[in-house]
């Protein structure tokens, strides 16, 4: 394992005894020293006082060909303190929370790279132009995931943003009354299945994922607090800031989408993009009726689905330009193939149930069609 373009930030406070809860403030080291006299450093670390620690940089790892990994990631460490609904900081409106920030990929910081894994038997840490110098941990830079010859399962990641915030209520040693919320979003998420195994193919591209929580310390989920709208909640803050933000709104639950390819030795071959989502505590107005109500919201879709199933394959990869195993406009099926084919086919579904537990009412609705039906041969 070797990492390089690290940066790392730390700042702490304590006092004479073993309690960290009554610890002093942590200094704002950027502008101490702007109301000093006496000593100032050649170089004043560029810490202020939100930071516990940050880190961050890029990594490779091979474990035995078992796990290999490239990428780049920061975490961040701090205090976030939110205004309330005064927007202003240091009045009883104010609620402070431990922060935690943790970016993979592209936007960890200028220059960061996406994040490869390999899990498997067989994969390899490849040095490209032989020059790794565990000395000179940079001639890393330049290595790439290998996974020719391999059985296992490679993803690559683009950009991944994690927040936590935990607010102990006033009270450290009581977790009763403690809350904490989690935000997370995930794109530009690929993923196969690597395989010496000819006619076998399992690919995921285009991917992303949100998910967003809120929890109390009891395990009673129905008085959790509301869950936060990540895209604005740092607007009204002071402190930690993560590097990047999720995009992910109060209602939203949980939310995955993609494209997925399915070949089984051509027999089998399934293409098309999906998508799911469950959003709570949303207002509708029921058809017919003057009420509204909260709502919980779940939702499926899945567009552009080809199906083929027979003596095939019938979908090819022949695009010399792009062998990918993706199948798109430039390739052309097989002629020859024998079966039966679902092309353009959509799906659609959404189900509301109230959040009420007194309500037993629900709603919902399903839609489908396929553009054309074939027997092939």
């Amino acid at each position: 394992m070797a990492v390089y373009d690290v940066g790392l930030k730390l700042n702490k406070a304590s006092d004479g005894d073993t309690d960290p809860v009554n610890d002093p403030t942590p200094l704002n080291w950027t502008s101490f020293f702007g109301d000093t006299v006496g000593l100032v450093p050649t170089v004043v670390p560029a810490v202020d006082e939100t930071v516990s620690i940050e880190a961050q940089g890029s990594m490779v790892m091979d474990a035995f060909g078992v796990l290999v990994a490239k990428g780049s990631f920061k975490i961040q460490l701090g205090t976030t303190t939110h205004k309330g609904g005064d927007g202003t900081l240091g009045t009883v409106d104010d609620t402070e929370y431990k922060s935690m920030a943790l970016t993979l990929g592209t936007d960890a910081f200028d220059g960061a790279t996406a994040v490869e894994v390999f899990i498997g038997v067989g994969g390899e840490l490849k040095d490209e132009n032989v020059d790794n110098d565990i000395n000179d941990a940079s001639t890393y830079r330049d290595d790439t995931v290998d996974v020719s010859g391999a059985l296992g399962f490679k993803a690559t990641l683009n950009d991944l943003s994690l927040v936590t915030l935990k607010n102990d209520g006033g009270t450290p040693t009581d977790v009763a009354d403690d809350t904490s919320y989690m935000g997370l979003e995930i794109s530009g998420l690929s993923a196969e299945f690597v395989e010496d195994i000819d006619g076998l193919t399992l690919k995921l591209w285009d991917a992303g994922l949100k998910l967003n929580q809120a929890k109390d310390g009891d395990t009673n989920p129905a008085n959790d607090p509301a869950k936060l709208n990540w895209t604005t909640f740092f607007d009204n803050t002071a402190g930690l800031e993560p590097a990047v933000i999720p995009n992910v709104g109060a209602g939203l639950e949980l939310e995955v989408q993609g494209t997925l390819l399915i070949d089984m030795f051509g027999f089998a071959q399934v293409q098309g993009s999906f998508a799911f989502s469950k959003s709570s505590d949303l207002t509708v107005t029921p058809s017919g009726s003057t009420t509204t109500k909260q709502v919980d919201v779940v939702t499926f879709g899945m567009e552009n689905v080809s199906v083929f199933v027979g003596a095939g394959p019938y979908f090819v990869d022949n695009d010399a330009a792009v062998p990918d195993g993706i199948i798109d406009g430039n390739d052309t099926p097989d002629p020859d193939a024998t079966g039966l084919l679902l092309e353009d086919m959509t799906l659609a579904l959404a189900l509301f149930k109230p959040t009420a537990t007194t309500d037993t009412s629900s709603y919902y609705a399903v839609s489908g069609r396929a553009e054309s039906i074939q027997l092939l041969g």
